[in-house]
C-alpha cells in the first residue's frame, strides 16, 4: 500500500477549498473527484480518499461555496447552477481530463445533474467548461423525480417554511451513529467542530430535497454505480433501471455510516472493485442491471474487525433529529424535524 499525503488546493475565483490525497505511488489509476452532501463536505470521504489513495489513485474531495473551508458570506443567494459551477471550476483547476466523479446524498444528485450537462455540452464549444466524468459513483443518492414518481412518491404539497441560510449542528446520538461507536464528550466536540462552518442554501434543498431535479438519462454516457443503504426502498432500483447503473445495497449501515464508520472498508473495497472494470477494461461488477448486488457487512469477514453485530438502519437512534434553520447573516429562525424511522416529516438529509 502506498503512503498518502493530504493537501490543501485553493480554487479561484471563489476560493474553493480541495482536500487532495495523493499517493506515494501513483498506479495510474483514474483520479476521483468527490462532492459532498448538504451539511458536510469534504471530511465525510476522507476515511474513503485515505483508502483509495493508499492504493494508487488520487481522489480530491471538494467543498462547495458554504461547505467547511469553503466559507461563503451569501449561502442565501446560492443556485443549483452556482453548485454545479463550483464543480466544474474545481475540475478544471485540478487540470483533470479523464476523472471518476463520485458524490454523497444531495451532492450525488448534483453529480448527476452535472454530469448529463457535462456529456451534453461535450459536443458543442467546450472551451471554458469540465470535460464529462468518464464513471459516476452516487452514495446512498438523492434520486430524482421521475424515480420518486415512478414508485408512487408524491412531492408535498406545501414545502417547510425556511429562511435563506441552513445550519445543522448534530446531537452526540448522531455522530455515534455516523462512527458506529460511543464517543466520550470531547470527541462529540470535535466531530460537531466539522459541521459547524457548513450551510447549505435553503432553496437548493428545497430544489433537490423536496422537489427533487429532474434527470436526463438520455444524456449520461458513462458507466454509473449507486450505493444505497435502504434495500426495501424501490426508488432506488428504478433510479438504476433509469440511468442503467449498477446498484449496491449495503444492509446494516446507516446513511452517514457507511462512509464514516470504522466499517467503511466493505463498502470502499466494493467500489474499488467496480471502478477497476468500469475504468480499465475488465469485467464491470453487477452488470446484470436487473439484480442489485447486496453486500451485509455482519457476515463479512473478509476485511479487519471481523463479524459486527450491531444492526444499524436509516437514521434510527436519532433524538429528535432537527435541521437548524439560520438567516443569512447567522440568526437562528427556526428548527425543522428530521426524519426517523418513527416519523415522516418533510425534511432528511
Amino acid at each position: 500500500m502506498a503512503a498518502v499525503s493530504k493537501h490543501e488546493i485553493r480554487v479561484p475565483p471563489h476560493s474553493l477549498c480541495v482536500e487532495a490525497y495523493l499517493p506515494s505511488a501513483d498506479e495510474g489509476k483514474t483520479p476521483l473527484v468527490f462532492v459532498g452532501g448538504v451539511f458536510d463536505g469534504s471530511w465525510i470521504f476522507a476515511k474513503h480518499a485515505e483508502y483509495m489513495a493508499s492504493g494508487g489513485r488520487r481522489v480530491y474531495a471538494l467543498n462547495l461555496r458554504g461547505q467547511y473551508k469553503s466559507r461563503w458570506s451569501n449561502v442565501s443567494r446560492l443556485t443549483v447552477a452556482d453548485y454545479l459551477e463550483d464543480i466544474s471550476s474545481s475540475i478544471k483547476h485540478l487540470g483533470l481530463g479523464s476523472y471518476i466523479l463520485g458524490g454523497y446524498s444531495m451532492g450525488a444528485a448534483l453529480s448527476l445533474k452535472f454530469a448529463e450537462s457535462a456529456f451534453l455540452r461535450s459536443s458543442g464549444d467546450n472551451t471554458f467548461a469540465a470535460p464529462p466524468p468518464a464513471s459516476l459513483v452516487l452514495y446512498d443518492p438523492t434520486y430524482p423525480r421521475e424515480a420518486a414518481a415512478a414508485v408512487g412518491e408524491k412531492p408535498p404539497k406545501r414545502g417547510p417554511r425556511t429562511s435563506g441560510a441552513m445550519h445543522f449542528i448534530p446531537p452526540k446520538s448522531v455522530v455515534e451513529e455516523m462512527l458506529d461507536e460511543t464517543i466520550l464528550d470531547g470527541a462529540y466536540v470535535k466531530a460537531v467542530e466539522l459541521f459547524r462552518y457548513t450551510y447549505a442554501s435553503s432553496r437548493v434543498y428545497n430544489e433537490i430535497e423536496i422537489e427533487r431535479l429532474e434527470s436526463n438519462p438520455a444524456a449520461l454516457k458513462c458507466p454509473a454505480l449507486i450505493l444505497a443503504v435502504n434495500g426495501k426502498n424501490p426508488a432506488f432500483e428504478e433510479f438504476a433501471r433509469r440511468i442503467n447503473a449498477s446498484l449496491f445495497l449495503f444492509g446494516g449501515y446507516s446513511h452517514g455510516s457507511f462512509l464514516t464508520s470504522r466499517y467503511f472498508e466493505p463498502v470502499a473495497r466494493a467500489v474499488e472493485e467496480w471502478l477497476d472494470g468500469a475504468t480499465g477494461g475488465g469485467k464491470i461488477m453487477g452488470t446484470n442491471k436487473s439484480e442489485p448486488v447486496a453486500y451485509n457487512w455482519h457476515t463479512d469477514l473478509s476485511f479487519e474487525g471481523g463479524k459486527h453485530k450491531m444492526k444499524l438502519r436509516y437514521f434510527t437512534g436519532w433524538n429528535r433529529p432537527s435541521v437548524e434553520i439560520y438567516s443569512a447573516n447567522g440568526e437562528h429562525a427556526s428548527s425543522v424535524n428530521m426524519k426517523t424511522a418513527a416519523t415522516k416529516s418533510l425534511m432528511c438529509a
